[in-house]
């Protein structure tokens, strides 16, 4: 089973039957209800939804992938952020992502542990 939506990627054709895109899986009371989002969080969120017409931030997680050269693939998503104007939340975790350049940064947050109920519902 392959967690992530269909809506964003369907299962594609050339897979076996036992193969198949399910979703995502979020185990029963594993809600963050008591969870309290950091105010540098919660800044960055409103000012992201005021400056996209109310669409907001995208989130890119790398969970546990480790990029063999996080300093190249930063280059390449402040290159993005520069060319869509997009803002970001970062959740780079084992790759230790870092955006250097001072005009992007205001535009990029590096997320740290956070619970993705919470997030994908703010």
């Amino acid at each position: 089973a392959f967690m992530w939506s269909p809506h964003l990627l369907s299962k594609p054709h050339d897979w076996h039957d036992k193969a198949d895109v399910i979703g995502n899986v979020v185990l029963p009371g594993s809600g963050s209800v008591d969870w309290e989002p950091p105010q540098d969080l919660t800044d960055f969120l409103a000012k992201a939804k005021s400056n996209t017409e109310g669409q907001g931030a995208i989130f890119v997680g790398f969970g546990s992938c480790v990029l063999p050269d996080p300093k190249a693939f930063g280059k390449v998503l402040e290159e993005c952020v520069r060319e869509t104007g997009e803002w970001i939340l970062l959740q780079s975790s084992w790759s230790k992502l870092e955006v250097e350049d001072e005009e992007i940064k205001e535009r990029v947050f590096m997320l740290g542990p956070c619970p993705h109920d919470w997030l994908f519902e703010h």
